[in-house]
């Protein structure tokens, strides 16, 4: 073997442990970038211990002496879990992608800014219970204290974009609830109706857009029967004049917008089931995403026993079940 080939072999093996070793020692440093589950911490912020165990499939069981300390756990699960879903979450409902991922997102961030999530947020929580304001700021704490104890690099999506988490407040926690309306795609409806009055009469509209029938195999409760049209025309007219509104109109790819907009729900009577029990299920019909728009958990204590998904950035469960 000449010296040469000699001295290329013992260069390409010195780059393969080079390299190697930087492949190593990235791998070591993204690691960090996960969370503790076994991480002990003494917070003035509980009224008393609270305990998150990870089953199996990392699904947390919190337990705590009363909901609100419950609802502190669930934020911090889910920052634990989801921080960059709980970032990206909080910049859809501000209106504020454009600022990590710049032209690509400006139609997302002109809808959620025209239809003023900002406003339904101060009115939601203009309306909430003292009680109900309490859990929800518990829940944002709980962010808030995983932001601030944690250790490590942050997630990769963090540093590829060079965004750094900033603490939580409950505004932040409410807007979220103004933009998950947006997936329901009814606000989309109601306005293609309002520019078809301009021409069409409502029966003519109804047509297009049947409700649901009197004589269908469903009923309604006076709470949730249909609204009638009439003095609906004349608002829903003046919202085709807001700037955008066409582009709006046709927008399908924001971040909370249903791909399949509806869900069933079912039960099935006891004399029907092996175990004499009744079962009870949800099939919500939303897009397929990673990370999913649910998070699958459960908070436990002496008053409470509640099992099952709600949405990252908000202290609900929209599916599930209680003791």
């Amino acid at each position: 073997m000449s010296a040469i080939k000699q001295k290329l072999i013992k260069a390409s093996a010195i780059i393969v442990i080079i390299v190697s070793a930087l492949v190593f020692a990235t791998y070591l440093a993204l690691k960090t970038s996960l969370p503790d589950y076994d991480q002990k911490l003494s917070l003035t912020e509980l009224d008393k211990d609270v305990e998150i165990i990870r089953d199996q499939n990392a699904i947390p069981h919190i337990f705590a002496a009363n909901l609100a300390d419950a609802y502190f756990g669930l934020g911090f699960a889910h920052a634990q879990d989801r921080l960059w879903q709980l970032e990206l979450t909080r910049a859809a409902s501000n209106g504020r992608l454009s600022e990590i991922f710049g032209a690509a997102t400006l139609p997302v961030d002109k809808l959620t800014r025209t239809v003023d999530s900002a406003k339904v947020a101060r009115l939601s929580l203009e309306r909430m219970t003292d009680e109900t304001k309490q859990h929800f700021q518990r829940y944002v704490d709980g962010i808030n204290s995983y932001i601030t104890h944690r250790s490590g690099l942050l997630p990769p999506e963090f540093l590829l974009f060079s965004v750094e988490p900033t603490p939580w407040t409950l505004e932040d926690t409410a807007k979220i609830f103004a933009l998950v309306g947006l997936g329901a795609d009814n606000w989309q409806q109601e306005l293609k109706r309002a520019a078809m009055q301009q021409h069409l009469s409502d029966a003519q509209i109804d047509t297009l857009f049947p409700a649901y029938p009197t004589d269908g195999p469903v009923t309604h409760s006076e709470y949730n029967a249909p609204s009638p049209k009439t003095g609906q025309a004349q608002s829903q007219v003046s919202l085709l004049e807001l700037p955008y509104l066409k582009e709006l109109t046709e927008l399908t790819d924001h971040p909370l917008i249903a791909g399949y907009p509806a869900s069933n729900t079912w039960v099935i009577d006891g004399s029907l089931t092996k175990s004499g029990k009744p079962l009870l299920a949800s099939d919500p019909h939303g897009p397929i995403k990673a990370p999913a728009d649910y998070y699958l958990a459960h908070l436990s204590g002496p008053t409470f026993d509640i099992t099952g998904v709600g949405y990252v950035g908000m202290p609900v469960f929209a599916i599930g079940h209680n003791r």
